[in-house]
C-alpha cells in the first residue's frame, strides 16, 4: 500500500544546544491528535522522510507507528474533502455534534466595567417573565425531547436571574433532559444561588475572569471594595456543591499577570473542581502579535505545571468537529427580547424571535458549508474548522483565527516537556 505523510502533519525540529537529544523531531497531527517525539536515527529518519516526501526508506515499525497514528495515509486519501462534509454536516443539522444548545442572555446588565468588555455600549435590556416562558416553550418544541445544553451569558446573568430558574423549571416539568453553564464575573453567588444552581439549574460549571489580586482586581473591573475576596468564595463554594469553575486570566502586552497566574494556581491547586486558562485580549480582525501569545504561553505554562490542565494530551489545540455552535442549525443565542441572533458577540444579527417564525437558517450568512482559500491551505484547519465566523464577516471585534496560530511550536514544546515529566513521574 503507497502511504504519503498527511498533509496535516506538523514537524518541529527544536533546538538542542547540549546535544541531549541528538536527531530529535516532534510530529503533531491537527487530524488525529497525535503527538509524536523521536530521537537519534528514528528522528533522523522522520526528518528526511517529511522532508523529502519518501516514506519507502522508513522501517516497518516506524511506518506502522506513523500510520497508526494518522501521519501517513494512504495516497488516495482525500482529508479536506473529509474536514468538508463534516462542516456541511453541522451546517445542514445532520451532524451528531450538532446537539442542542442555547445560549440565553438574562439581561445586557453588568455590575462591572471592565475595558477589555466587548459588549460596551449595547442597550440593556432584562428578561421578562413573559419571555422566559416563550424562551421555555420555543426549547421545548426545538428540542424534539432530546437532551440540552443551556448556557447563560450576559452582560451579568446573575443580575436577573428569575428567568434562569423559570426556564429550568418549565424544561423540567415538560421532561426535557438538560444541563447548564454560566459565563459570569463570580460577584454575586449568595449560598441560596448556589444552592438554586445546583438543585434547579443543573449547573455543571461557570467561568469566571480574574484580572487582578484584591483591589487591582476590583479596580480593573470596576467592582466595590470586597468584591474580590467573594468571588474567591463563590469559587470554593461552587465547587463544594459539585459544580467545575473554570477561571481565565485575560491578557494584554505589557500587564504583568504572572503574579495572578502563581496566587490562582497556590489557591486552587488541590481542588480538582478548579481549571485555570489565559487568553489574549479581544483583537478586530488580526492574528493576536507572537510575543503577545508567548506572554499568554507563560501564563498558561504555569497552570500547566500546577495540573490545571489535566493530563498532558491538553496542552495543544484539539480537533474541533464544531467551531462554532451557532453555524449549526440546532443552535441559538437568544437576547433578552426573545430575539434569536447569528452569536452572543453580535447580537445585532437578528434573524427571528421565539414568539414567531424565524427566517431559515440555511439562508443566513453565518452558515456555510465550504472553507476559504485560506483555511484550505492552513494545517491547522482541523483545530479550527474554519476559525471565528462572526470575525471573518466583520461583525464583532474577534480574531478568526486561533490563537495559537503563532506558537505552534513552543507548544509542541511544551506537549513534549511535559510528557517527559510525566512519564518520569507516572511511568
Amino acid at each position: 500500500m503507497s502511504l504519503n505523510f498527511s498533509f496535516y502533519t506538523v514537524l518541529h525540529i527544536p533546538d538542542s544546544p547540549s546535544g541531549e537529544h541528538p536527531g530529535k523531531v516532534l510530529l503533531w497531527n491537527t487530524m488525529t491528535g497525535a503527538f509524536r517525539a523521536y530521537e537519534g536515527e528514528c528522528g533522523e529518519a522522520v526528518r528526511s522522510a517529511v522532508s523529502t516526501g519518501r516514506t519507502d526508506y522508513l522501517s516497518e515499525e516506524l511506518r506502522r507507528d506513523l500510520s497508526q497514528d494518522g501521519f501517513l495515509i494512504r495516497k488516495e486519501q482525500d482529508e479536506l474533502s473529509i474536514l468538508e462534509e463534516e462542516l456541511f454536516a453541522v451546517s445542514s443539522g445532520s451532524s451528531e455534534y450538532t446537539g442542542n444548545f442555547f445560549r440565553i442572555l438574562t439581561t445586557t446588565r453588568c455590575n462591572a466595567a471592565c475595558s477589555y468588555c466587548y459588549e460596551r455600549g449595547i442597550p440593556v435590556q432584562e428578561m421578562s417573565t413573559l419571555t422566559a416562558k416563550n424562551t421555555a416553550a420555543f426549547i421545548i418544541e426545538r428540542s424534539r425531547g432530546e437532551f440540552v445544553i443551556l448556557e447563560w451569558f450576559g452582560g451579568e446573568p446573575l443580575l436577573n436571574t428569575a428567568p434562569v430558574t423559570l426556564i429550568c423549571e418549565e424544561l423540567e416539568a415538560s421532561g426535557i433532559p438538560f444541563i447548564s453553564r454560566i459565563t459570569t464575573n463570580g460577584s454575586l453567588w449568595t449560598a441560596e444561588l448556589v444552592e438554586t444552581a445546583c438543585h434547579i439549574w443543573n449547573l455543571k460549571s461557570a467561568q469566571i475572569t480574574l484580572d487582578g489580586i484584591g483591589e487591582d482586581h476590583e479596580r480593573d473591573k470596576g467592582l466595590p471594595s470586597g468584591s474580590f475576596q467573594r468571588t474567591i468564595d463563590s469559587v470554593h463554594n461552587l465547587t463544594k456543591a459539585g459544580i467545575r469553575v473554570q477561571l481565565r486570566i485575560i491578557h494584554y502586552a505589557g500587564r504583568e499577570q504572572r503574579p495572578l497566574a502563581e496566587w490562582i494556581a497556590a489557591e486552587f491547586r488541590s481542588d480538582p473542581l478548579v481549571g485555570a486558562y489565559a487568553a489574549p485580549g479581544y483583537t478586530a480582525g488580526t492574528e493576536h502579535s507572537a510575543h503577545l501569545m508567548r506572554e499568554v504561553l507563560a501564563l498558561n505554562t504555569i497552570f500547566v505545571r500546577n495540573g490545571f490542565w489535566g493530563n498532558a494530551k491538553s496542552i495543544l489545540p484539539r480537533r474541533r468537529h464544531i467551531g462554532c455552535y451557532s453555524v449549526s442549525p440546532l443552535n441559538y443565542t437568544i437576547t433578552p427580547e426573545g430575539d434569536l441572533c447569528d452569536c452572543a458577540h453580535d447580537p445585532h444579527s437578528v434573524y427571528g424571535n421565539v414568539r414567531n417564525r424565524m427566517m431559515p437558517k440555511a439562508q443566513r450568512a453565518f452558515i456555510r458549508d465550504t472553507f476559504s482559500p485560506a483555511c484550505r491551505a492552513c494545517r491547522l484547519l482541523p483545530v479550527c474548522q474554519g476559525g471565528c465566523r462572526v470575525a471573518e464577516l466583520g461583525s464583532a471585534p474577534m480574531t478568526r483565527c486561533i490563537t495559537e496560530k503563532n506558537i505552534v511550536t513552543e507548544l509542541m514544546e511544551l506537549q513534549d516537556s511535559y510528557r517527559r515529566e510525566y512519564e518520569k513521574r507516572y511511568g
